[in-house]
């Protein structure tokens, strides 16, 4: 073989090697890269169960709660229903018929649906009571009582729409500023004192 053959010998030798050493170079990256992607696999596998452990104790804690808010709420009312159907009055004013936990709905002439619930009521024949009691009393439950709960209570029901209205906001506790809120805007005030109830209501207007 003269020396032109065996130059072409040699480069080709050394292009196979090449091309073998590419392959080698590029199935050590594909098995590099299925590995990470194996890790990834596991590690999205793990944050998924772990995500989901997360959101079912979630879950479960909103849904404890929510059981204990509503146990704490319905607590709180039986204890202020029990108070006012002892005296039947409230403001000075004495009430023939007390509800607890009134709940309607109603569609309109137009069709809208609207609904109310009330904790506790009180009737006699020009004049309704209405106490929304709470374990905690917070910011808004006044502004709500007016805007929107009377409101709503007469048009449930309308042959009370023509009545006086006392209102009165309980609760086992009340947030900073809720009792100086709700006396400002004449709601008279139901709270716990020892063992009784103090009821402030020299302040409530019609």
């Amino acid at each position: 073989m003269d020396k032109f053959g065996m130059a072409i010998t040699e480069i080709n030798a050394t292009l196979d090697r090449i091309v073998r050493d590419r392959e080698k170079e590029a199935e050590k990256t594909r098995k590099e890269a299925d590995e990470r992607m194996r890790k990834l696999d596991l590690l999205m596998a793990s944050m998924t169960a772990q995500v989901e452990k997360t959101s079912k104790g979630i879950a479960e804690l909103r849904a404890e709660t929510r059981g204990i808010s509503e146990s704490n709420g319905m607590l709180s009312e039986a204890y202020f229903y029990s108070s006012l159907l002892n005296t039947m009055s409230f403001w000075g004013v004495d009430f023939d018929q007390i509800d607890k936990s009134v709940t309607r709905s109603r569609k309109l002439p137009d069709g809208t649906k609207i609904r109310g619930e009330y904790d506790v009521v009180l009737y006699n024949g020009d004049t309704i009571g209405l106490i929304e009691i709470k374990f905690r009393a917070r910011t808004g439950h006044a502004e709500d009582l007016i805007n929107r709960k009377i409101s709503i209570f007469k048009q449930l029901f309308p042959e009370y729409s023509k009545h006086k209205f006392l209102l009165g906001l309980g609760g086992l506790s009340f947030e900073d500023g809720v009792e100086i809120d709700a006396i400002n805007r004449g709601i008279g005030i139901l709270k716990i004192k020892g063992e009784n109830i103090e009821i402030l209501d020299n302040h409530i207007k019609i």
